[in-house]
């Protein structure tokens, strides 16, 4: 990186993948109340998948720009490339196997694949940090994912439970790191 205070148009290539399923989670988000609810399912998963698939391409292309991004809090080098590649597959997986799940469980769909986004987000973020103020912030931004995800059925008195167990052991983890 050069000695300017503005980040370079290299940098923000070396975080694509992070910047890409920010994006589509958004988007999600977003869309989720505009559209019909029988058509809700579906098509919200559509496009969470085509976020997750576009940020293994965003990878690839992430890997031909190897080195440090914003004053040296993120390198990408082979590891981070790997566990982008990694988490961004096991996350299109997850919700290829989500879709009849959702449909049975009738949970709304919107909350579900944003929040699985945002996780990856923070999953990703954790691979290419380096100073450990990044990695505790990447840390936070996917447990606080998981946390809503685990108590994500609303109904189900074991999956509020659940959650609130997670949120305080993940919280006396957090004063301790």
């Amino acid at each position: 990186m050069s000695g300017s205070a503005t980040p370079q148009a290299v940098e923000y290539v070396r975080i694509l993948p992070e910047l890409v399923l920010s994006i589509f989670g958004m988007v999600v988000m977003v869309v989720d109340p505009l559209i019909d609810e029988r058509r809700n399912q579906r098509t919200l998963g559509n496009i969470a998948l085509l976020g997750s698939l576009a940020a293994i391409v965003a990878t690839l292309y992430q890997s031909q720009f190897p080195g440090s991004a914003f004053w040296n809090m993120v390198n990408v080098d082979t590891f981070s490339v790997f566990f982008h590649f990694l988490v961004t597959a096991v996350t299109a997986v997850v919700i290829l196997t989500s879709y009849e799940y959702m449909e049975v469980q009738q949970i709304r769909a919107g909350e579900y694949y944003g929040l699985i986004l945002f996780g990856a987000v923070g999953m990703c973020l954790m691979s290419s940090a380096v100073e450990l103020v990044l990695i505790f912030i990447a840390l936070e931004i996917s447990s606080i994912s998981t946390y809503i995800l685990a108590g994500f059925r609303r109904r189900a008195a074991i999956s509020s439970e659940a959650s609130v167990k997670y949120f305080l052991l993940g919280s006396f983890a957090t004063a301790f790191f």
